[in-house]
């Protein structure tokens, strides 16, 4: 959910160390399940169960875009998570995609902390349509917020892949969006539960939270700095955009992305990006002037 520039950041100041150099002073034990887990001792199963789902997501990037990644997942607690990132507990990110050293997931060890309890925190809030489509997935609420905790980390992996397929960063509203897109393309061509779930959980904090922070400007001037939940409720904004392209496009919207904007573009302003977008994919004008009438 964060860009790996700002946590790189974040993390570095006073402490040059890379995140996975000190993932791996940790001395937790690992598995390898294509990518490498970080566990704290005790959740073996949960590493067991993480690992070959992104190992399944970056076979099916390797497959779709030839491209290959090296990457780490740390699952970590509340004490250990202090020693490798600033961040909130329970806020995942993604750091290292600039350092000699392969990209890392930082996850909660469970599914809990500082995005589980906002989840839970809406239940009372979901339209009618909502509580069904709940109901359809066979889980209770809690236990898709502890779901949503893990499929971040496919958001993560996303981060990754829209940078090394070559994917600039004109802004950070669509740095975000595009990793909502490459973790939804692969969910939804190849996990349809988990594409549900995910969308599901979008919808459910536009329905239950109302942003103190809801334009693009505030995003782009803010970042992270906005709060969690209104963090959160930017994310799920740029997934009920993401998702229903991905749907209908497919890669074809990645290819085009790469064209449109290639890496080493820099910063543009966000007019101008929707401009681009609205170009090939009509109705990103729209989408903006929804954030304006919150």
């Amino acid at each position: 959910m964060f860009s790996t520039t700002t946590i790189a950041q974040e993390n570095n100041q006073g402490d040059n160390r890379t995140v996975l150099t000190k993932v791996q002073s940790l001395d937790l034990p690992t598995v390898r399940e294509g990518v490498v887990v970080h566990y704290k001792p005790g959740y073996k199963e949960r590493a067991e169960k993480l690992g070959p789902l992104l190992n399944d997501a970056i076979q099916f990037f390797k497959k779709e875009l030839g491209i290959e990644q090296h990457f780490h997942l740390a699952l970590v607690d509340s004490l250990d998570w202090i020693q490798i990132s600033s961040s909130p507990y329970g806020l995942p990110h993604v750091s290292g995609m600039n350092d000699k050293d392969p990209p890392v997931a930082v996850l909660p060890v469970i599914g809990d902390g500082t995005v589980y309890d906002f989840m839970v925190s809406l239940e009372n809030n979901f339209s009618k349509n909502l509580r069904q489509r709940i109901q359809n997935t066979g889980y209770s609420w809690e236990e898709i917020s502890g779901i949503m905790v893990d499929l971040v980390s496919l958001h993560e992996l996303g981060h990754v892949y829209k940078n090394a397929y070559g994917i600039g960063e004109p802004a950070l509203w669509f740095n975000e969006l595009m990793a909502n897109y490459f973790s939804y393309l692969y969910m939804y061509q190849e996990r349809p539960e988990m594409a549900e779930i995910w969308d599901i959980t979008g919808h459910a904090i536009q329905e239950g939270y109302e942003p103190h922070y809801y334009t693009l400007e505030d995003f782009e001037k803010r970042y992270v700095k906005v709060g969690v939940s209104n963090y959160a409720w930017y994310q799920s904004a740029f997934e009920i955009k993401a998702n229903p392209l991905v749907e209908k496009h497919g890669l074809s919207f990645v290819k085009t992305m790469k064209e449109v904007f290639p890496s080493g573009i820099g910063k543009i302003e966000s007019e101008k990006v929707l401009e681009e977008l609205e170009a090939d994919y009509p109705g990103f004008k729209e989408w903006a002037q929804g954030f304006k009438r919150q």
